[in-house]
């Protein structure tokens, strides 16, 4: 149900934010190519389906939901949802992601967002239709968010996008400039030769450092990959894993660090404070 509502969503917040000229991906437009530095910090709310979610009512909050942001000061730089892609969880139905500059702007976000009164209003108008999570540390995550790599022109023009992500911890006596390495030397060459030969054409990705909470299950950072299409997805990262030079720069990683099985997801814009 979700899924279906959040493409409505979409075309509504197209059409009143006139973001077809802007690139959804703008989640990364600060980011330098091969920075240490946080592009952006990120928070990831869990959200469940209420007893009267259906298309309609999720469509009026979402809109009435950037209606009152538009009230307030710019402090929120995108939002987006992730959808589970053939799997479920039992703590949420989707992810309702936060795009913030850093995390002192995330704090002022929410203590204006919290005098606003936005919540209380929009559980008053849309009863029982979706409820996010946002106790930081419990159901709101917070992680600083490193892209090396340029988010491709056009990227996501269409919802939705395509994304997994891994949970992964560093090997014994690894540390993040280990990880750093392999990075730059390793992966960013064959990764940006591939797309001169037109392959990964609208590839990018992001390493995200939890912030503030313990996590639930091991990891030290969470590597999320991107695609504009499910289809996209799985062929490339087949391809790069049976070819020569992707084999040699998994085993670097390996060296490195250890991952969990990858995730996927469905993505799509909620919000694009830039465009509204």
């Amino acid at each position: 149900m979700l899924r279906t509502v959040l493409l409505i969503v979409i075309g509504l917040l197209v059409a009143a934010c006139d973001r077809a000229n802007q690139n959804p991906a703008e989640e990364n437009d600060s980011a330098e190519a091969a920075s240490p530095k946080p592009v952006a910090y990120y928070e990831y709310l869990w959200c469940k389906e209420g007893e009267n979610n259906n298309d309609e009512t999720v469509a009026a909050f979402v809109a009435d939901w950037n209606k009152a942001l538009d009230g307030l000061e710019q402090t929120l730089s995108g939002a987006f949802a992730y959808i589970p892609r053939g799997w479920e969880s039992e703590d949420f139905d989707g992810l309702w992601v936060l795009r913030w500059p850093d995390k002192d702007t995330m704090q002022r976000g929410w203590s204006n967002y919290a005098e606003s009164g936005t919540d209380q209003s929009l559980a008053e108008a849309h009863p029982g239709v979706l409820t996010c999570g946002n106790e930081a540390g419990v159901n709101r995550f917070g992680f600083d968010l490193y892209a090396p790599i340029e988010v491709p022109d056009g990227f996501a023009n269409e919802s939705p996008y395509f994304l997994q992500n891994q949970f992964c911890t560093f090997n014994e006596g690894k540390v993040p400039e280990d990880l750093t390495e392999v990075i730059r030397e390793d992966f960013l060459p064959v990764i940006r030769a591939g797309k001169e030969q037109g392959i990964y054409s609208s590839y990018w990705f992001m390493v995200g450092v939890p912030d503030g909470f313990e996590p639930a299950q091991p990891m030290d950072f969470n590597w999320i990959d991107f695609w504009n299409t499910a289809d996209e997805g799985p062929t490339e990262t087949a391809f790069f894993e049976g070819s020569k030079d992707g084999q040699a720069v998994m085993e670097r990683f390996n060296e490195v660090m250890t991952c969990s099985e990858r995730q996927p997801w469905d993505g799509y814009v909620l919000r694009n404070a830039e465009a509204t």
